[in-house]
Parts: C-alpha cells; sequence; structure tokens
C-alpha cells in the first residue's frame, strides 16, 4: 500500500481515466447486446423520435466485446474507431502509471500527450464531426 503513496498527481489522474475507460467498457459487458438488456436510452429518440450518432453504440461495444465487429459496425459505424481509442488509452493510462518516475516525466507526459492527440483526432475526429452535423440538423 506505499506504492499508492508514492503516486504522483500525474499517476493519478491516469487511474481516475483508467477507472472511467474500464467502466465504459464494462457497462457493455454487462448489458449484453442478445439480451437487449440496456439501462440507459437515447434522450433524443424519447424525445424527437430522431436517432443521434451515439445511437447503437453501447450494443456495438458488447457485440465488439463479444467479437462479433461486422454487427457492430452496423449498429454504429463510429464504433469500432471509438473502441480502438479507448484500448489505446487505457493502455496509455496504465503503462503512464506503471513507468513514471521523476526522470522520465517530461519525455513520459510529452509522449503521452503527442499519441493522445494524434489518436483522438484520427479515431475520435469522426465522430465529433457527426455530432456536430446532427446538432446542425436539429437547428433546422
Amino acid at each position: 500500500m506505499s506504492w499508492f503513496r508514492n503516486l504522483s498527481f500525474y499517476q493519478w489522474v491516469n487511474l481516475g481515466f483508467t477507472f472511467v475507460i474500464v467502466s465504459a467498457i464494462g457497462y457493455s459487458a454487462i448489458y449484453s447486446s442478445i439480451s437487449d438488456n440496456y439501462g440507459l436510452t437515447c434522450m433524443y429518440v424519447d424525445n424527437f423520435g430522431i436517432e443521434c450518432p451515439s445511437c447503437g453504440m453501447s450494443r456495438a461495444f458488447s457485440l465488439i466485446l463479444s467479437g462479433n465487429f461486422n454487427m457492430a459496425n452496423t449498429l454504429n459505424n463510429k464504433a469500432l474507431s471509438i473502441f480502438a481509442f479507448l484500448i489505446l488509452q487505457l493502455s496509455i493510462r496504465l503503462v503512464s502509471v506503471f513507468i513514471y518516475n521523476n526522470k522520465r516525466a517530461l519525455l513520459i507526459k510529452r509522449t503521452d500527450a503527442l499519441i493522445s492527440i494524434i489518436s483522438f483526432i484520427i479515431l475520435f475526429g469522426p465522430f465529433i464531426l457527426e455530432w456536430v452535423s446532427f446538432f446542425r440538423y436539429l437547428r433546422q
């Protein structure tokens, strides 16, 4: 337990992000795409009857976890790239926690930032652009 007391603020932040990512993936593992027992519903479908860019994402993540990539892509065509982003970020967060030390702190933080920014733009960027288009559609 003394290892936890010696963690830097950077490592604690990475542990926090790790918890959030594992929770998001865990939600998809708990709620099965087969039994369709999801606890969350889309507020846009509920209120406006319009599917948003996130519709089908939880079911798609469940299908990805069970290895059914084609069906996941059918439910939401951005699910595979967002799932890849989450797995990449989970890996970076865990590596950053365990290899961090004061001698290499600047190198680790810069490498983390560079990989995170580039992967965010490539893997998550198209999803954000789809949301921008969706909000433009809603305003019409």
